[in-house]
Formats: C-alpha cells, structure tokens, sequence
C-alpha cells in the first residue's frame, strides 16, 4: 500500500507500508511502518467497529476497551474528521492519510513515534462508514533549541493540547472551559507568560477580552483594541481575525502601529506575540499569547503554534459535535416523556411516576392525592368553533393546571382531553377541593376570551 503522509504544516513525504511490515507484532527500527489496528468510522468520526493488534500499547495509551463509541478525533487528536471524511475528497477506492502526534519519546533519546491514519472507503465498508488503518512508525525528533526555546517543550505544550482533546466530554463540557484550559496550557509552558481570549463587539468594533491570564492580565480589560486594522493601529489580533490565520511578531516593542501599548509591552515584557483565530469554518475568536523570548518564532517554533491552533479548532468543533448530541438525546428523552402541545408529561410517564409511588420496594413512601379530570363537552366544542379553538382550549387550561399546582412534574396529559394531577403529602380531600376551586377561577379567566 502506498500513500503520503501529511504532516502538521501541510507537507507530504513518501508513505510507503508492504504486506510483510504491515503485520508486524513488535516495534521495528529504521522508521519502518507497522500495523497496530483497524477502525471503522461514520462520516461524524464516531468509532462503530475497531480490531486493536499486538503492537496497540506501544503507540495509543487508550485501552482498546475504551475506544469503542469514543470519536476519532479523542483517540488520535490531530486527525481532521471533517477533512478526511469529506466527500468532495473520498470515493471509493480512495487511499489517503492524515498527520496525527508523536506520542511520546522512546528509550531511544532522539526517537518519538509518529501514527498515520489510512482511510479508505471499500466495498466491504457499511453505507457512509469508512475504514480506518492505523499504521505507527518510529522517527528521528529534533532536540535542537530554536532560541531559547528546546523543541522538548514545544513537543510537551503539543501534547498537552492532544490532552485537552482527549478530555473534551469528560472533563471540559463547555467552551469557556476548553478556552480556559487552552490558556493554562499556554501558560504552563515554560514558553508564555501572557494570553488572552477576545471577542469582536458588534456595539464598539473592538475585542470583548473575555478571559486573560499572565503578565498584564488585569490592564487588558481597560485595552480597547479595534477588531478593523485601519491606518494608525495594526493589532495582530486583528490581523489574525481578520485573516483566519496566525500572525506573529518576533518584536512586538519596536512593531510599527502599536503606539499606545508599546509601554504596556515593555513593562510586562511582551516581546515575542502570536495571534491565533479561533472558530469552526470562520474566526468566532482569537487567542493571543505574548512571551518574554525575542525572536521566538522561527520555522520549528511556528510549525507546532500552526499545529496547536489547528487542535484548538478541532477541540471547538468536537465540543460542539458533542453538545449538539446531547441536546439531541435529550430532546428525543423530553419527546418520549411529554406532550408536545402543553409541555406536559404524558400519560407513560404519568404512568411511570404512579407506579414509582406505589411499588412495594418503596420504603419511605409519602402520602399522596391522586386526582382525574377532563373538560366537558370538548367535541361539542370543536364541531361548533373548530379544532383550532379547541386545541387553544386545551393549552390555556393546561396553563391554569401549572398555576394552580405549581408543579410541572406533578400535572399530566393522559388523553385527548383527560388530565391527571398528583398531588404530594396529602390525602385530606378538603385540600383537594380546594385547590380546585383556585384551579376553576384560573381556568374561567384563560379561556373567556375564546368564545
């Protein structure tokens, strides 16, 4: 099989994987490729189906038990599910694969491993599912410092960022939370001593600085800094926004257009600054972190800040994937178990509330008041004024029961003009009465205005 390997700056070297490497049980030297494992994916990147061999341990620390249901992206962060799984780009037949990290570094102190993933989509693959070869190879890792920076640490402030990725679901469930975790990374490099996050302001045209963490955080609040570059002021940030792209400054207190912060800049040392636009198909954000090292930004500096910023992308969007599953599984719930005219529970659920009041294993059981009603004359009612008037009818009527009882969870729609109530901690019929009688005022006052 041969293919290409993309790395993390869009370069390609040749990828080349013979029957006899393919199958190998144990690491091999020489950078030769080997087999761990075989995937199958939906276009959404969910795993359906996985077959982990020998070599699995030595390349992924997640347990082959663990990935069936994880996405893609969290079991390999760095793969692009939108890009690899696109259709304008695969067909059947098609062989491709895609960059994924370097794992961490080996006995050999100047080896890390590199996984490739080969997707194809074949005959024998499920309608819009794809198959996935996962092949890992040993590699040769620069060790040079570029400035003052060791590539160590920028290998550390990557993985760390993989990290994040990995625990998008678990641990970080919303988007200030994964912007807050992205800055403490930054910062917990040894690398930045500055970031923040901003927002454009349809109200000012500047960035709302909505999370900022380091040397001179607590000056960027009072900073009004124009999301438009214009001619006196040329902030990356707006540059990075505007562009959809990062931008640095390997000098940002000599930069030209940068006038009235240049102060700020020398008293906190912002010397070196990088902007990072944040978003799923366009620039939502931006990122900007600042060090103290000048000329920071050489070739292997900004091929792992193009890479970290390709990872924070792909955390947002597996985030968002994330939510909007949620959502869905809790709107389908929410359907199976109410009445979707007046939002009240329904009668399988009513049914599934009583029966949990009445079982036998209940042992602390409270005293309850079970009420059924219905609204008269209800098909009277529609062959004279309509089902129109009479659905109206049965949500302001529904809306009196809420009022009444002031329980959601307590009020159910059994039937067609049927309801139930459930009333807790009583059984003294007077206070029934009661409540009946608020409940027929209220009703009286809804529904007047409808005949």
């Amino acid at each position: 099989m041969n293919s290409e390997y993309v790395s993390g700056d869009g370069s390609k070297e040749p990828w080349s994987i013979t029957n006899d490497q393919a199958y190998e049980s144990k690491l091999l030297s020489g950078g030769t490729a080997i087999e761990i494992g075989t995937l199958s994916c939906n276009r959404f990147g969910l795993i359906t189906a996985f077959t982990a061999l020998d070599p699995w341990f030595d390349f992924i620390s997640i347990p082959p038990g663990a990935v069936d249901g994880m996405n893609i992206s969290q079991l390999l962060p760095g793969f692009d599910v939108t890009t690899a799984f696109s259709e304008n780009t695969l067909g059947p037949g098609y062989v491709g694969s895609s960059y994924i990290k370097i794992k961490s570094a080996s006995s050999t102190r100047n080896q890390g491993y590199r996984v490739a993933a080969i997707v194809k989509r074949g005959e024998d693959c499920a309608p819009n599912e794809y198959s996935v070869a996962l092949f890992a190879q040993t590699t040769e890792r620069d060790t040079l410092r570029v400035g003052s920076v060791s590539s160590r640490k920028l290998v550390a402030l990557t993985a760390r960022f993989t990290e994040i990725i990995a625990s998008i679901g678990e641990q970080i469930t919303e988007e200030p939370q994964l912007m807050s975790a992205c800055i403490d990374s930054l910062l917990g490099s040894g690398i930045f001593h500055a970031a923040w996050l901003g927002t454009e302001s349809f109200s000012t045209g500047c960035f709302d600085i909505v999370d900022a963490a380091g040397a001179g955080a607590g000056e960027m609040k009072n900073f009004k800094i124009p999301v438009q570059v214009n001619d006196h002021l040329t902030p990356l940030s707006s540059k990075a926004y505007a562009s959809n792209s990062l931008c640095y400054n390997n000098d940002q207190i000599n930069a030209p257009g940068l006038g009235p912060w240049r102060d700020f800049f020398i008293a906190h040392r912002w010397r070196s600054v990088v902007a990072m636009p944040v978003g799923d198909a366009v620039a939502e954000s931006v990122l900007v972190a600042a060090s103290p090292i000048s000329n920071l930004f050489q070739p292997h500096t900004l091929e792992a800040m193009e890479t970290i910023n390709k990872l924070i992308v792909q955390s947002l969007r597996l985030l968002r994937q994330q939510q909007q599953a949620t959502q869905f599984r809790q709107n389908t719930l929410w359907l199976s178990t109410h009445d979707q005219a007046t939002s009240l529970a329904n009668r399988a659920q009513f049914e599934n509330v009583l029966f949990a009041k009445t079982k036998k294993t209940n042992t602390a059981p409270r005293p309850f008041a079970l009420c059924l009603l219905d609204i008269d004359d209800l098909r009277s009612i529609n062959s004279m004024h309509g089902t129109e008037v009479g659905d109206q009818l049965i949500v302001h009527f529904s809306k009196a029961l809420i009022e009444t009882f002031e329980d959601l969870d307590s009020v159910f729609r059994v039937g067609g003009d049927q309801f139930a109530v459930i009333v807790d901690d009583t059984t003294d019929p007077k206070v029934v009465l009661d409540l009946f009688d608020t409940l027929t005022t209220a009703a009286q006052l809804k529904i007047k205005f409808l005949f």
